[in-house]
């Protein structure tokens, strides 16, 4: 739909328009950053920067604090490894890489472990196991020691402490002429 009023039209539009264009003014903008980026430049050199340089890693912590972790880690281990007597250890100097043949547990640690001597375990030897050799003999003695003669039994020597159950209770019916049953209360 068209309007009639061409000139109500385009007086709306112009108002729009000075409006858009005081909305956008740059210089504004502009002044307004430019005063910041002079703060900035003009901040004495004199104050030490609080900042930590430190660069973290995805685990979160810095070079500095790795590097303290492993120190202490390697003063641990080396304090709480006890070297046997019978394993040869070489504590070589780490200008000779050619010589450095041995397991390291750190990169930094001073002692090297070399010719790991494991007691070779020998499988243990089973006994052979000593069966007795059954005999008809042996097994009529076995039977006859854990029988019971029907004379125990009948006798009821070993059935004296046990108690009887009580009896359960008993009820009584009388049955209807059409068959019902129903109970008798004593």
């Amino acid at each position: 739909m068209e309007r009639c009023d061409n000139d109500s039209s385009s007086s709306e539009d112009e108002v729009n328009l000075n409006a858009l264009r005081e909305a956008t003014d740059d210089s504004f903008i502009k002044k307004f950053y430019e005063d910041k980026t002079k703060k900035i430049e003009t901040t004495p050199e004199g104050i030490a920067d609080t900042k930590n340089t430190d660069n973290y890693e995805t685990n979160g912590l810095s070079q500095s604090c790795k590097d303290f972790i492993a120190r202490k880690l390697m003063q641990r281990l080396d304090s709480t490894i006890r070297l046997s007597d019978d394993l040869e250890v070489d504590l070589e100097v780490k200008n000779k890489p050619s010589e450095d043949i041995g397991i390291k547990l750190l990169s930094t640690s001073s002692i090297i472990l070399t010719k790991f001597e494991e007691e070779a375990e020998l499988p243990r030897l089973k006994k052979p196991i000593i069966m007795d050799s059954y005999s008809e003999k042996s097994n009529k003695k076995k039977c006859k020691e854990v029988a019971i003669e029907s004379d125990q039994i009948l006798s009821q020597e070993e059935t004296k402490y046990w108690t009887n159950r009580k009896p359960g209770k008993v009820f009584k019916y009388k049955k209807q002429k059409n068959g019902l049953l129903v109970e008798i209360s004593n």
